[in-house]
């Protein structure tokens, strides 16, 4: 595997929760994606009623924390 196809593998998560974050706006004050590995990708997110969650996506699916 090239080195392109590499960082696309690990980042395969981080764009897959960007994504699901961006389309969810509507509930979102603020998402920031902390931590991203080629298994796994977590995110701290702010609804808007100021409560504050984390989120990891995998391959089991989205898990608050």
């Amino acid at each position: 595997m090239d080195e392109r196809n590499d960082s696309q593998v690990t980042d395969f998560y981080r764009r897959e929760l960007a994504q699901a974050l961006n389309e969810q706006g509507f509930g979102i004050s603020r998402s920031e994606v902390t931590h991203f590995t080629g298994n796994d990708a977590e995110a701290t997110i702010t609804l808007l009623e100021g409560k504050t969650i984390n989120i990891v996506l995998s391959i089991a699916g989205y898990k608050v924390l």
